[in-house]
C-alpha cells in the first residue's frame, strides 16, 4: 500500500453496492484517497434500463455531483453504464472518467483449455463492445456468455444481512455447468458479483479461476491520478469537498448490517442524495 501520494478526491457511482468492490480495491492500494460513493438505488438495477434512460440518468447525477463537489476523477462502477455513458461524459467534462470492462484479455491469457465463461447482466452480454473484446483478445477461445437477472439483487441482499437464495440463480448458471469439464476461467462481468463468489464457487468444480475487474480498475485510477497532466488537490476550485461519505438516492432506511458493511468499506456516514 502506498500512502505517499497526494490526497485525491474520487467519486464512485453505481446503481447499488456493486461499486463497493472497487472501493475495497482502491483502499487496498491507497488509503489516502478520499472516496465519495453514490448508490443510485432508486434506479437499481442499471442492467435492465434502456440506453436512453440510463444515459440521461447518469448525466444528471454526474452533473449534480460535479456542480456540488470537487473531484479528481470519476469511476462509473457498472459495466453496462460504462458502455453507455463514458464517451459522452468524456466529451462533456474535462475530469477523467474511468469505466469497468470485463477482463476478457486477462481470461484469455490465463485459460489453458481456451474455454472461458462470462457471467454478467443480460444487458452487458448483448453489448457490441463484448463482441469487440472477444474478437480482439480471445478470438481463439470459446466464450460462454451467461446473463443473469438475479445475481445483482442477491448481492444486494447479502450485504444487508439477508439470506442468499442460490436456488433463484442456479438455473442461470446451467450453460456454464454444461461446459464445466473444459471451463477453467470465469469472468465476473458485474461489480456486484464478487460478493457472491463463495456461493458461485460452490456451484462449480474446484480449480476454476474467477476474475474480478475491481483491482485493475483501482490500478488504472492510481495511474490516472498520478499522471503529470492531472491537477493536484491544491489547484481545485474550492468547491465543497467530501470525505468518505456514501450517498443513496433511494430515501429508505438501511439495516444495521448495511451500516456495518459501509463502515468496513471506510465510509464514516451515509446521506440521502437530494436533487438540486
Amino acid at each position: 500500500m502506498n500512502d505517499d501520494n497526494p490526497k485525491f478526491s474520487v467519486l464512485i457511482m453505481d446503481s447499488g453496492i456493486g461499486g463497493m468492490s472497487i472501493v475495497k480495491a482502491v483502499r487496498t492500494l491507497n488509503r489516502t484517497i478520499s472516496l465519495t460513493y453514490i448508490s443510485d438505488d432508486d434506479y437499481f438495477p442499471y442492467g435492465t434500463m434502456d440506453t436512453q434512460t440510463l444515459n440521461d440518468r447518469l448525466h444528471t447525477l454526474v452533473g449534480q455531483a460535479l456542480e456540488r463537489f470537487d473531484f479528481d476523477a470519476v469511476i462509473i462502477a457498472c459495466n453496462t453504464a460504462s458502455t453507455v455513458v463514458l464517451d459522452t461524459l468524456r466529451q462533456t467534462y474535462t475530469i477523467p472518467f474511468i469505466g469497468v470492462v470485463p477482463p476478457i484479455k486477462t481470461a484469455s491469457e490465463l485459460s489453458k483449455t481456451r474455454v472461458i465463461g462470462l457471467l454478467a447482466t443480460q444487458a452487458t452480454i448483448q453489448r457490441r463492445y463484448i463482441d469487440d473484446l472477444i474478437q480482439e483478445f480471445a478470438s481463439d477461445c470459446k466464450v460462454i456468455r451467461v446473463g443473469s437477472p438475479h445475481l445483482a439483487d442477491q448481492a444486494e441482499r447479502k450485504v444487508r444481512g439477508e439470506t442468499v437464495d442460490t436456488a433463484c440463480f442456479r438455473d442461470d448458471l446451467e450453460p456454464l455447468r454444461q461446459q464445466s469439464d473444459d471451463l477453467d476461467v470465469i469472468v465476473l462481468g458485474c461489480t456486484h458479483y464478487p460478493y457472491l463468489q463463495d456461493e458461485l464457487k460452490a456451484e462449480f468444480k474446484p480449480g476454476i479461476v474467477w476474475l474480478d475487474p475491481a483491482l485493475p480498475v483501482a490500478r488504472h485510477l492510481l495511474s490516472v491520478l498520478n499522471a503529470p497532466d492531472n491537477k493536484s488537490r491544491s489547484e481545485h476550485s474550492g468547491k465543497q469537498l467530501q470525505n468518505n461519505v456514501a450517498f443513496f438516492t433511494g430515501n429508505q432506511e438501511h439495516p444495521e448490517d448495511l451500516a456495518a458493511f459501509l463502515s468496513d468499506m471506510g465510509f464514516s456516514h451515509t446521506e440521502y442524495w437530494t436533487a438540486l
